[in-house]
């Protein structure tokens, strides 16, 4: 896969916490940008566009990027697996032209999708491997400022660090400067003795059903953030909302949608999954309308 020119930023908006990146193969090459290209990176005024949180993103929506209403990026990531000291690539791709920010896509999307790529035995042939370090870059076509670069320990990755850094490109996408966000999982066999080997058909199924739990969650969220959507013309209280006794919409909060989220799972019958229910709690909704005034507007 060909990467496009793109610039790591200067040292001095550099963030890492950890030691020196060891370098890996097929890490993504830098090259200086144009002294024109320098030039137009100055500061200039223009649109401030938002960063879209999975609260107002549409997953049926086409997103023009050629008339934007968001920042839009490009996500290319890659899985390694360490041997010795460097670590060998073992998937990559890139997925083009996203608008949910980072965080939440993480949460609904990728992060399944890791999990899964994990199972490939071919790849993986060994009982357990466990996420090393995450290294993360961010870097803007043509530019020089306002990098990012950071490397983490295992999966504890400051998604909002991240969102508030993508935030603060607005202006370069208004530009027209394509935004990268890259990220690399590195992954190392986890040793066992022969004292651990007989825990190993429980750990796997342990493992699997955490991966389960998590796609089951994401697959909750997708459909209470469906369920709720507004789909009427002229309402104004949107992207969700919920109409009360009297037919009249009320807006529903990025907090509020976590409740109910919460509220599926902790009313859950006995033997049922986050896969199972849906999503309609209209009467819990009332109840806490009338329980707590920042629930009505």
């Amino acid at each position: 896969m060909e990467n496009k020119p793109s610039d790591r930023l200067s040292s001095d908006h550099s963030l890492n916490c950890g030691a020196a990146v060891i370098p890996t193969s097929g890490s993504l090459s830098a090259r200086p940008a144009s002294p024109a290209a320098e030039r137009a990176d100055q500061p200039s005024v223009g649109q401030t566009l938002p960063l879209l949180r999975l609260s107002g993103w549409n997953s049926e929506k086409q997103y023009d990027k050629h008339n934007p209403v968001c920042i839009h990026y490009d996500f290319q990531w890659k899985i390694s697996q360490r041997e010795k000291i460097r670590a060998r690539r073992v998937f990559s791709d890139t997925d083009p032209d996203l608008v949910l920010a980072p965080s939440d896509f993480w949460k609904v999307k990728f992060h399944p999708r890791l999990d899964n790529y994990l199972k490939d035995e071919d790849k993986f042939p060994e009982d357990k491997y466990t996420c090393e370090e995450t290294i993360i870059e961010v870097s803007v076509e043509k530019s020089r400022r306002r990098g990012l670069t950071k490397r983490c320990q295992k999966l504890e990755i400051d998604w909002q660090q991240v969102d508030e850094h993508l935030e603060g490109l607005s202006d370069l996408f208004s530009m027209g400067r394509k935004i990268t966000l890259s990220m690399e999982f590195v992954y190392k066999e986890v040793a066992c003795d022969s004292a651990t080997a007989k825990g190993k058909k429980k750990k796997k199924s342990a493992t699997e059903a955490q991966r389960l739990q998590r796609a089951a969650e994401a697959g909750l969220w997708t459909r209470v953030y469906e369920q709720y959507r507004c789909r009427a013309k002229h309402c104004k209280q949107g992207p969700h909302c919920w109409p009360d006794e009297r037919g009249i919409h009320q807006k529903l909060l990025p907090g509020q949608l976590e409740e109910i989220v919460g509220h599926i799972k902790e009313t859950m019958k006995e033997g049922e999954t986050e896969e199972d229910p849906t999503p309609h709690n209209q009467k819990y909704i009332g109840k806490q309308s009338q329980a707590e005034g920042r629930w009505l507007h």
